[in-house]
Formats: C-alpha cells, structure tokens, sequence
C-alpha cells in the first residue's frame, strides 16, 4: 500500500508515453495520420492501424487505471479510524467514482458496435441541430 501510489504514477506514464506514440506513429508514412491532403499527393497509399487497433489497448488500460484510482483511497479509507457516519458519507462520495468506472466499461463495450466514435464525429442528428442557428437581429 505504500508504494501504489508511485506505481500508479510509473504506469500512468507509461501509459501516456504509450498512447502518445502509438497515436503519432499509428500510420507509415507519419504525416499520413494528421494530413489528408499530403496523404492523397503520395504515390503509395499509406499503411495504417486501424482505430480498434489502436483505441482498444489504451481503451483497455484507461478503464484499468480507473479502477485502481478508486480502489487507492478506498483502501485507505478502510484503515482510517474516523466516525462510522463520516466513513459512509466519504464512501457514498467515492461511489460516484464507481459510477464513472461503470460508465467507462459500458463506453469500451458500445464503442465495439458503433462505426464511429461520437466523442470525435458527431452523429448526423446533432450536426443538423448544430448548423441550425437562431435568426441574427440587426
């Protein structure tokens, strides 16, 4: 328990340093993975990851870290002796912490059945309602 906060912080790196580089070095050659225009002036087409290739893993290990960030101060929690009513009040909090590991996993499931993912393109229905603007006044 002492040092899970420091491994915390060596995996949490890691993974940055991994998402980092597998987002910038996800197609050959690099440009090809932010420059559509240079993309299309290539003689050879690109080669490229795939986005589950490359969302899934790091998908994966954000839902992991998530997990292991709540479980940090519930274990300490565990250990503090304070009064029974402010433990529980301080446990419903972490709760909400739960509620958003949940909500991570059930993204990381419905990403697999969506062909796009909406936190990058929007769906069609709010574009529409995007370009839909209120009549200017003079």
């Amino acid at each position: 328990m002492e040092y899970s906060h420091w491994t915390f912080f060596g995996i949490l790196t890691v993974y940055i340093l991994c998402a980092i580089l597998l987002v910038t070095f996800h197609c050959n050659p690099v440009s090809a993975g932010f420059n559509t225009i240079d993309t299309g002036k290539l003689s050879v087409p690109p080669k490229c990851l795939s986005e589950p290739t490359v969302n899934d893993p790091l998908g994966f290990w954000h839902v992991v870290m998530d997990f292991w960030l709540l479980a940090i101060p519930i274990l300490v929690l565990w250990k503090v002796f304070i009064p029974r009513v402010t433990k529980i009040r301080l446990y419903l909090l972490l709760f909400v912490g739960a509620i958003s590991c949940f909500a991570s996993v059930m993204r990381q499931i419905a990403q697999r059945h969506l062909k796009v993912d909406p936190t990058c393109e929007p769906p069609p229905y709010l574009e529409l309602s995007l370009s839909i603007s209120p009549p200017r006044s003079l």
